[in-house]
Parts: structure tokens; sequence; C-alpha cells
């Protein structure tokens, strides 16, 4: 593989391990949950980037605006994380592309 190559697919992989923007999915008010956990630690460890809750309810999340979907936010999002139960992954997964 040249140097070229391995440039274009580190280029790939920067959202992934350098993310501009995330979106939360599953965004909580409850401390309990895992969609709050998520949100709560990106906040503490102050993520440089736009941070998005994701979540049914119109809230607002650790300060954060909700969003009904990842589709309703009008900026990119480089990375998701998925707070949400077992059941529902696969069904969001699909929803949010």
């Amino acid at each position: 593989m040249s140097e070229e190559q391995g440039q274009d697919k580190a280029e790939t992989l920067a959202p992934f391990f350098r993310p501009r923007s995330m979106a939360v999915i599953g965004a909580s008010r409850n401390p309990r949950k895992l969609g709050y956990v998520l949100l709560d630690n990106l906040v503490k460890a102050r993520f440089p980037g736009q941070l998005y809750a994701v979540n049914l309810e119109p809230e607002s999340v650790l300060r954060h605006p909700t969003y009904r979907t990842v589709l309703d936010i009008a900026g990119p999002v480089d990375l998701a994380a998925i707070g949400v139960p077992a059941a529902l992954p696969v069904r969001v997964a699909g929803e949010h592309g």
C-alpha cells in the first residue's frame, strides 16, 4: 500500500476517530439510563465538537435541545452513540442510516 493510499484510508476513518459532531440517540434526563451516561460523559470530557441529544420527547437533556431523530438535525453528524433498550438499536440504526 502506498503512503497516499494509507492517507486516504485514514481520512475515511477520521469521522470515527476524530468526529466533529456526535449524536447521542436515546439521550435521557434519567441519570440511571445509558443515554444520560453517554451524553454526560461527553460533556464532562469536554467533547470539542457539536453534541446532539436525540430523544422522542420534546425536552432538553443536560442543556442540549433534543431532536426526535437524527434526520431532524440540520448540521452534519459524524458519529452516533446509541443508548436505547436492547430491542430498539436495529430499528434505530435503520431509521438513522
